[in-house]
């Protein structure tokens, strides 16, 4: 996995982080920006030092770095200050999440997971009244932290049981959210 450090400009200094708690993923609700977009916006429009986000992840699986990781980040109001914030590209009310995006959140989620020893990862909507990061964001399959031999049994469980009902959302006995079983079986398999 690659972060493509950027040459971002921002307004000021940082507050340092004093610890680092949670991961919280957003979605930038347009269908197209980079990153400079994004910071730009945050710096003109809001106001802000910068971009608010650690990390953003593009369509096309590239990371970016945002602001300076140990940074107090700007995107979850009374929750940044124990939290790395990163945000995907794209409008997950209308689109869904290309796979190669999936697998670059769900490479960079786990890094981050493992480097500050991380258990929670949040969706933006479950800090603040939103309905972010989109009714279609891959929650599971981005955050889901893989024992390769149990996830692949229970994935193929999960698609098994519901290979007669495509409809169904969520199954309650594997707790497991049946539209992201085929993308992270799929990740699962492109790892191992």
């Amino acid at each position: 996995m690659q972060i493509i450090n950027t040459d971002l400009r921002f307004r000021h200094g940082f507050t340092t982080r004093k610890s680092t708690k949670r991961i919280i993923l957003h979605h930038s609700a347009t269908e197209k920006n980079s990153v400079e977009e994004i910071h730009n916006f945050h710096k003109n429009n809001n106001g802000w030092n910068g971009i608010g986000y650690h990390f953003y992840v593009r369509k096309d699986g590239k990371i970016y770095r945002g602001r300076p990781e140990n940074a107090v980040g700007a995107h979850a109001g009374n929750h940044n200050h124990d939290t790395i914030g990163i945000c995907f590209e794209g409008n997950f009310e209308l689109e869904t999440m290309p796979k190669k995006q999936i697998i670059a959140g769900n490479e960079l989620v786990n890094m981050l997971k493992k480097k500050y020893n991380i258990s929670k990862v949040l969706a933006h909507k479950d800090v603040n009244a939103t309905a972010y990061p989109g009714k279609n964001f891959p929650f599971g399959a981005i955050a889901m932290t893989f024992n390769i031999a149990e996830t692949k049994e229970i994935l193929r469980k999960v698609l098994a049981d519901n290979a007669n009902n495509p409809d169904l959302d969520y199954n309650r006995d594997s707790k497991v959210d049946v539209r992201d079983a085929k993308l992270i079986l799929d990740i699962v398999d492109k790892n191992t």
